[in-house]
């Protein structure tokens, strides 16, 4: 076995119970099938692993890089030294909430999200069926398709920052704008999102999602 770096067997104490792969190709996570080994990846499962990771973090003065469904991932072939935390399968749930909102988890898919709805009667997330990638991700850049984007559509963001803080921010102040959310300037972390939506019957709704797809 390859001698663990200082790093790996620093995360490997604080955190035994946690999912943490020693150089795990990153080819196995993006979409292109592209990267090379990661010095430590870690799969959080809760909210609250989470934020214990991105507190332990600090501590040691590292950030981490956040990955959800690696889709449009440039990882590079000679590898990344430090972490890399994958929310894909640690931020998954979704919640109807009444009231025509529900919330949705940042590593949920765009697609799971828009079928979710559909199946509540809800309208409103048919463009988001064909985008690839999670809502984590989404909201990050506001994506759009068909006329359509994320912030049209957007209530509430719970935010988690990288000293392992949540708090929640209203979507008039997430900056929403073409393509960019004020995420890329002020770092933070989707955790879920609120989003407010039309009622209309299921069948209309997948109807729609299978003409634009």
């Amino acid at each position: 076995m390859t001698q663990l770096t200082q790093l790996q067997m620093k995360f490997a104490a604080l955190f035994p119970e946690m999912e943490l792969r020693f150089e795990e190709p990153m080819h196995k996570h993006t979409s292109f099938r592209i990267g090379g080994g990661v010095e430590i990846m870690a799969f959080p499962k809760s909210r609250e692993e989470l934020s214990d990771l991105l507190k332990a973090s600090a501590l040691l003065d590292l950030k981490p890089a956040i990955l959800g469904a690696g889709t449009n991932i440039l990882a590079p072939d000679e590898g990344i030294r430090g972490l890399v935390t994958c929310l894909k399968d640690c931020l998954s749930g979704m919640e109807d909430l009444g009231g025509n909102r529900v919330r949705v988890a940042a590593g949920v898919t765009m697609t799971r999200a828009a079928v979710f709805a559909a199946n509540l009667g809800l309208s409103g997330m048919e463009f988001a069926h064909g985008i690839p990638g999670t809502v984590g991700g989404g909201i990050y850049m506001n994506a759009g398709a068909y006329g359509g984007e994320l912030k049209d559509i957007c209530e509430s963001v719970d935010v988690m920052d990288f000293n392992g803080n949540f708090r929640t921010v209203a979507a008039e102040d997430m900056g929403f704008s073409y393509r960019h959310s004020m995420l890329e300037e002020e770092a933070g972390i989707v955790v879920s999102a609120v989003f407010c939506l039309t009622p209309m019957e299921p069948d209309q709704i997948k109807g729609k999602m299978k003409e634009l797809q």
